[in-house]
C-alpha cells in the first residue's frame, strides 16, 4: 500500500520481537498510481501471483514473485483497466473469478452517469492472453517467460529490446540516477516460451523497467496484449541465463541461405555504403549520414539518399526508426532528370505518425493512398517496411500486413494524382525504372536490413 503515489508490496511475518515486513516488490506511480488491497490468485494460469487494485489509477495490476537465494522479489504487469470505479479491494471465488470492490471513482473510470462504487465480477474464458507471465533474475540478465511460444524467429534482435533502471525512493515516488539498460544479446528457448536477454551490468536495489518489440507474435498469431514490466531488482540471481547463437539469418544485415537462393541480395551490410550515394551526386554524402552500430544513421543535412543502381520490378525492405516526430521517406522509380526526388518517384512515407491525417501517414503513398489494416511502432523502435513493385502493381507491406495497393494504369491512380499537388508534375509516377530514394527530411532516423530481389 500506499500515502501517496506508488507504493510497495510488503510481505509481514510473526517473530519472537513481534511483527516485522520485509519489501518483495517496488510499485512505481507509472504503473500503479495508488495501489490498494492485493489478492493471491490460488488457481489458473496466475496461481500464486498477487492481484493489487488501484484506488487512483484504476484497474488491477499483477505481481509475480521470483524466487532467488535470500527470498521473494516481485515484477509487475499491467492485468486490466476500464472498470468502472477505482479499485478499493480485490477478492478470488472459489470459482477463480476475481471480484473487484469499487468505492468513491469517478466518472474518469467509466461512462458518465455510471456509479463510482459496487462490485464487478471479472470471470476466466478460457481464451489464451499472449503476454508475459513471470520474469527472473539471472546473474547475467532477466529470463522472460511467456503464456505462449513465440513464432518461429521471432525474439532474437536484442536491439528491439527497450531496458532502462533507476533507484526509486517510495517515500517520496521519485526515480534517481536514471540510465539505459545495453541489452547484450537475447536468446529464445527451445520452447519459445523463455527469452533470456544478457544485462551482465544489472545493479540490485533498482527498478528494472523492460519493454518487449511490440511486434512479437505468438505462433497462433496473437499480438502481445501488454509489452511491460517493472522487476524490483533487489539481489541478483544465482544461476547465470544461457546466451545461444541466434539462427541463420536472424542477425541484422543478413541473409538466410533460402533468401538468397530466392534472389535476394543486401543494398546494406551494416558496414559499406557502396550501393548508395547523394541524389545527384556521385560520392556518397560527406555529412548526415553516418554508419553507427550496424545501421544507417540520418542526423540530418546530408540530403536525399539515392542507389547507384535502378530497378523496374521488384520487392525492397527496410527496417527504420525513428526519432519522436521524424519525417522521412521511400521514393521509387526516381529519375535525376527532375528534382527534387519526390518530383518522378511516388513516396512511401515513414513517419512517426502523431495527429497526421491518414494520406501523409506513415506507409501510405503520400497524398495519394491512406494505408489501412496497419500496426505502426512508436518511436525508438523499429518498424518493417517492404514496398513490391511489378509493372503497374503497387503494394506497401507495413509490419507484415499490407496496407496499401494500387495501380498506376488505373483511371483511379490518375485521378487522385490530378487533385494533388503532383497534378504539375509530369514525370510524376510515369517511370518505368528508376532509383530508389531515402528523403532526408531534417530529422533523425535509423534504418537497417535493407534489401532487394528483382522481379520478372
Amino acid at each position: 500500500g500506499s500515502d501517496g503515489p506508488g507504493g510497495q508490496l510488503l510481505a509481514y511475518r510473526e517473530t519472537p520481537e513481534g511483527l516485522t515486513a520485509s519489501l518483495l516488490a517496488w510499485l512505481p506511480p507509472e504503473v500503479s498510481v495508488r495501489p490498494t488491497h492485493p489478492a493471491v490468485a490460488p488457481v489458473g494460469v496466475y496461481a500464486g501471483q498477487v492481484f493489487v487494485g488501484d484506488m487512483e489509477g484504476g484497474g488491477i495490476r499483477r505481481v509475480y514473485l521470483d524466487q532467488v537465494a535470500d527470498g521473494s522479489q516481485g515484477v509487475v504487469f499491467e492485468f486490466t483497466q476500464g472498470l468502472e470505479a477505482g479499485v478499493n479491494r480485490l477478492l478470488f471465488a472459489a470459482d477463480g473469478s476475481l471480484i473487484a470492490g469499487g468505492a468513491g471513482g469517478s466518472a474518469a473510470f467509466g461512462e458518465l452517469g455510471k456509479p463510482g462504487y459496487g462490485l464487478q465480477r471479472l470471470r476466466p474464458n478460457g481464451r489464451s492472453v499472449f503476454e508475459m507471465l513471470a520474469v527472473r533474475a539471472r546473474a547475467n540478465g532477466l529470463e522472460i517467460e511467456l503464456t505462449e511460444p513465440l513464432a518461429e524467429r521471432q525474439g532474437w534482435d536484442a536491439a528491439a529490446y527497450r531496458v532502462r533502471s533507476y533507484r526509486y525512493e517510495p517515500e517520496t515516488a521519485t526515480a534517481t540516477d536514471e540510465r539505459r539498460e545495453a541489452v547484450v544479446s537475447a536468446s529464445v528457448g527451445a520452447d519459445r516460451r523463455r527469452i533470456f536477454l544478457e544485462l551482465p551490468d544489472l545493479e540490485p536495489r533498482r527498478v528494472i523497467e523492460l519493454r518487449l518489440p511490440r511486434g512479437l507474435r505468438s505462433d497462433a498469431g496473437q499480438p502481445l496484449w501488454s509489452t511491460g514490466a517493472w522487476y524490483s531488482l533487489l539481489r541478483r540471481g544465482e544461476r547465470p541465463g544461457e546466451v545461444l547463437p541466434s539462427p541463420e539469418g536472424l542477425q541484422p544485415n543478413t541473409l538466410t541461405t533460402a533468401e538468397r537462393q530466392a534472389g535476394w541480395r543486401l543494398l546494406f551490410d551494416g558496414e559499406s555504403t557502396a550501393a548508395w550515394r547523394g541524389f545527384r551526386r556521385k560520392e556518397f554524402p560527406a555529412r548526415g549520414w553516418t554508419v553507427e552500430a550496424g545501421t544507417l544513421h540520418l542526423s540530418a543535412g546530408g540530403g536525399d539518399l539515392v542507389t547507384v543502381e535502378q530497378f523496374a520490378n521488384f520487392e525492397f525492405s527496410l527496417e527504420w526508426k525513428a526519432s519522436p516526430g521524424a519525417n522521412s521517406g521511400l521514393m521509387y522509380r526516381v529519375t535525376e532528370e527532375v528534382s527534387p526526388s519526390w518530383a518522378s518517384g511516388i513516396e512511401v512515407q515513414i513517419l512517426d505518425d502523431r495527429g497526421t491525417d491518414a494520406l501523409h501517414s506513415a506507409a501510405a503513398a503520400y497524398e495519394l493512398y491512406p494505408p489501412e489494416n496497419k500496426t505502426l511502432h512508436p518511436a525508438g523502435e523499429w518498424n518493417q517496411l517492404t514496398l513490391v513493385v511489378r509493372g503497374s502493381q503497387v503494394e506497401h507491406w507495413l509490419n507484415g500486413n499490407r496496407v496499401v495497393a494500387y495501380d498506376l494504369a488505373s483511371d483511379d491512380f490518375r485521378a487522385r494524382v490530378a487533385a494533388s499537388k503532383f497534378r504539375t508534375m509530369p514525370r510524376f509516377g510515369k517511370e518505368p525504372r528508376g532509383h530508389l530514394v531515402i528523403q532526408d527530411h531534417g530529422n533523425e532516423f535509423w534504418f537497417r536490413n535493407l534489401k532487394i530481389r528483382v522481379l520478372d
